[in-house]
């Protein structure tokens, strides 16, 4: 989210175990540099043997998910990040189709209304675990069913529309062993990114 920070914004303060053996506590006031540098890069400084979190009340999110055409996704990029407290997107190589997530705080006294158990586990426990896990290992040992594979999954995914207690619509299980990468640019610079990335995978 725009207006939200990542999870090293929330720490207000660390205890370590030095290599030395000497216990420390930094905080924003007390040893500020070794605090700036333990909450980024937890465990590269010593083992972390506490850490104090900022928290909020819990409180229920608005999730809207639904495929979208990569074009109008990047298209209505700025916008919904402008007016949605969290957006994500994923696209599916070798399509033109994504699957955009838009989750929303809902209004106090909001009742909460989670998705049916039945589309709970046939979505994110069926086809997003073992389904998933099948089509890709199929895909690792028959690469040439990767574009197949990607077409089908961008067109099997409907859209839902939920609302429930936070860690629910946050969390997903997954059972499925994946690697995952992240990247660092400027917001500006996604569209350019992207596309780009989809010229050389198309290759």
């Amino acid at each position: 989210g725009l207006r939200l920070p990542g999870l090293a914004a929330g720490v207000r303060a660390v205890r370590l175990v030095l290599a030395s053996g000497e216990v420390v506590e930094c905080s924003p006031r007390h040893d500020p540099d070794l605090f700036h540098a333990a909450r980024l890069g937890l465990g590269a400084l010593g083992v972390v043997t506490e850490v104090t979190l900022q928290v909020v009340p819990s409180f229920l999110l608005h999730a809207v998910e639904r495929p979208e055409p990569l074009d109008a996704v990047l298209q209505s990029l700025e916008d919904d990040i402008e007016h949605h407290d969290h957006f994500e997107f994923y696209w599916f190589p070798h399509t033109d189709r994504t699957l955009t997530k838009r989750k929303d705080r809902v209004r106090e006294g909001t009742g909460a209304k989670p998705l049916a158990a039945w589309r709970d586990r046939l979505d994110d426990d069926l086809l997003g675990n073992r389904v998933w896990e099948g089509v890709n290992r199929l895909a690792t040992r028959v690469p040439r069913t990767t574009k197949s594979i990607a077409a089908v999954a961008s067109r099997a995914l409907t859209a839902r529309e939920y609302t429930d207690r936070s860690h629910k619509v946050f969390v997903t299980q997954r059972d499925v062993r994946f690697m995952e990468a992240e990247w660092a640019f400027p917001r500006h610079a996604l569209q350019d990114v992207l596309l780009e990335l989809k010229r050389w995978v198309d290759t």
